[in-house]
Order: structure tokens, then C-alpha cells, then sequence
């Protein structure tokens, strides 16, 4: 799952089951999965300006970190966001630390992309081989 899953998890937990319950485990180098959500402005949007209001008030670190905190449980990408002060403030439980993206992760980790032509054929194959039980 993305870590913003396994953050927002501990709000949909049975009751008396704690986020102990939870774990997420990223690669200690750095090399894991990584990715972003996006929100654009259409070229032909309505009303522009009032969008790009709206997009400077979501990257507004107090803002973005209210979000994070007591809504969606997905990271925005502010670089000003402490690690230890989300663990130390009770937003990301400490054993789902490693939840939590760093700037540095961008460096190592992977980004999903397209699959080559090649790559979606051997992809389909190795899929109709396992759902056709062959393995």
C-alpha cells in the first residue's frame, strides 16, 4: 500500500485495535517505491486565479500539515514537514515512522513509469501464466 494508506489506516481500525496493529516497511537505503498525486488547473478552468488561491492555500504549511494531520493522511510536498515532530505530535504512530516520505527518498527511490513494449508483453504473459496456474 502507499504510505499514506497505512498513515490513514489507524482512523478505520476495528475499535480497541491500535495503530500497533499496523506496519509498513520502506527499504533503509531509500530505494523504494515512490510516487505523487497531482492537482492541476485546466488552461480553460472558470476561475484561474480563485484555483491558484486554492492551491497556494493547500501548499501553505500550516494548511498542508492540518490536511495531513486531521484529514487525508497522504504527505503534501512540503519540505518543511519534521519527521520527528509528525511521530513526536501523534499524526504518524511510531512504528509507522518509516511511512513517513523524506526529500531524500526522491533521490533514491523508484518512480512507477510506462512499461517498455517488451515489458508489457513479458508483463501480460507471466500474468496469463499465473492466472492460468501453469507455475
Amino acid at each position: 500500500m502507499w504510505s499514506g494508506s497505512a498513515i490513514s489506516a489507524q482512523w478505520y481500525l476495528p475499535e480497541g485495535a491500535g495503530p500497533k496493529a499496523l506496519g509498513f516497511w520502506f527499504p533503509a537505503d531509500g530505494g523504494g517505491t515512490i510516487g505523487n498525486d497531482l492537482i492541476a488547473i485546466p488552461r480553460a478552468a472558470r476561475s484561474p486565479v480563485l484555483a491558484h488561491h486554492f492551491l497556494n492555500y493547500l501548499l501553505d504549511v500550516k494548511h498542508g500539515y492540518d490536511n495531513f494531520a486531521n484529514y487525508v493522511g497522504y504527505q503534501p510536498p512540503l519540505t518543511k514537514l519534521d519527521p520527528s515532530k509528525l511521530i513526536a505530535d501523534g499524526v504518524v504512530p511510531a512504528n509507522l515512522k518509516t511511512a513517513i516520505v523524506r526529500e531524500s527518498d526522491f533521490d533514491k527511490g523508484y518512480f512507477p513509469t510506462e512499461l517498455s513494449p517488451t515489458g508489457q508483453t513479458e508483463w501480460q504473459n507471466a500474468w496469463a501464466e499465473f492466472k492460468a496456474g501453469v507455475r
